[in-house]
């Protein structure tokens, strides 16, 4: 009975560490004097999904400042970007200058899955190399525009 019990709390113990669920949102700072405008082009057609979004996924909130994600996330005042074009599977936003935006609320690392590339200053970067260059901080992710 004792090795059955032993069996039966490890089983469990297994089962509910692989249904955990972590936030891992993705952010972009704007360092720059300017405004900039970027293009992400998603890897499925997100144009119905963003007229359907109830969890406010692509509402791409942000702050007029450069935060970490822990005080964005506190945060009372986020407003939310106007999206300059939606189709199909591209969003042009215009970030403004000395800006945090979150790009996308996932869990899990998702984003990284969910994006093909964010087009930066007329360069695309596909998204490995905006994961590479991005800093973490805890279990966000944030790509800084310099």
């Amino acid at each position: 009975m004792f090795i059955n019990l032993n069996t039966i709390v490890s089983v469990i113990s297994l089962f509910t560490l692989l249904g955990c669920s972590i936030r891992t949102d993705f952010f972009i700072q704007n360092l720059t004097n300017v405004n900039q405008i970027i293009r992400i082009k998603y890897l499925y057609n997100i144009s119905n999904e963003i007229q359907e979004d109830n969890f406010e996924k692509f509402s791409f909130d942000y702050e007029n400042e450069i935060i970490e994600p822990s005080n964005f996330n506190k945060s009372t005042n986020l407003k939310s970007l106007k999206k300059i074009e939606v189709k199909d599977s591209v969003i042009i936003i215009d970030i403004p200058k000395h800006s945090t935006v979150r790009i996308d609320k996932t869990h899990n690392f998702r984003w990284t899955s969910l994006i093909d590339f964010i087009e930066i200053k007329g360069k695309k970067h596909n998204i490995k190399d905006i994961e590479i260059k991005s800093i973490k901080l805890r279990n966000d992710y944030v790509y800084k525009i310099e």
